[in-house]
């Protein structure tokens, strides 16, 4: 080793008597020396096995790449059987700073089972002796809600519709008070598709004590329930 450094000692010098610059000369016999003992030091890596590393971080845009790359290079560095995998997390945006979203408007609703009830004779103390003077409704709707009251020919409230039983409820009491209030509708249940809603219905209707005594949906259940 002594020898090796005298060697290096002689080869600077004659290099720096033939007008080299010592930064030069120290920055190549550096490299030079940096190459050999990377050489020695770095076992194969073909032999040996390549563990995978999971690394979770959160993600910020440029800066995350960058970090990513500089974590690998420093971990193949120093690391040779190691191999990262990066996973990025959604980070902090403007809408985690805001709890409550807009609340769907009634209107707009579609594929549920509603209850509505005449504000005049629904809530009515005779409902217990007289089951005529309760005039509430189960219904359901594929539709929008605002379709199903509103729509030409088939709306609960449309005028030209001969088979409300809304409108007949409000035309054979003839009493100004009664009135169904839309805003008043209920959502009882939702579903993903008809048959779904057909058997929430059916199910309300028969089987729950707190509307089996509506009276303005005909229908005894919307579809036949052979299970419950």
């Amino acid at each position: 080793m002594l020898t090796f450094h005298l060697d290096i000692t002689v080869l600077k010098n004659k290099l720096t008597s033939n007008g080299f610059l010592t930064h030069l000369i120290d920055m190549h016999i550096g490299a030079v020396l940096g190459r050999h003992h990377a050489n020695i030091s770095q076992p194969s890596t073909t032999d040996v096995p390549r563990k995978e590393v999971l690394v979770v971080m959160p993600y910020l845009g440029p800066v995350s790449h960058l970090v990513k790359k500089q974590l690998t290079k420093l971990v193949h560095k120093f690391y040779f059987s190691v191999e990262l995998k990066f996973v990025y997390r959604r980070g902090f945006r403007t809408a985690n700073m805001f709890n409550y979203r807009d609340k769907f408007p009634l209107s707009c609703k579609s594929m549920v089972v509603y209850y509505t009830q005449c504000k005049q004779c629904g809530p009515s103390a005779a409902y217990w002796q007289n089951c005529q003077y309760c005039m509430r409704l189960i219904g359901k709707t594929v539709n929008t809600v605002y379709e199903r009251f509103f729509a030409s020919g088939t709306g609960h409230h449309a005028s030209d519709n001969k088979n409300s039983a809304l409108l007949d409820h409000l035309f054979r009491t003839g009493d100004p008070n009664c009135d169904f209030v839309f805003n008043d509708l209920k959502i009882l249940d939702t579903g993903s598709y008809n048959e779904q809603i057909r058997f929430i219905e059916s199910i309300l209707l028969k089987y729950l004590p707190q509307y089996d005594k509506q009276n303005l949906n005909t229908c005894e259940r919307s579809i036949e329930l052979q299970l419950v």
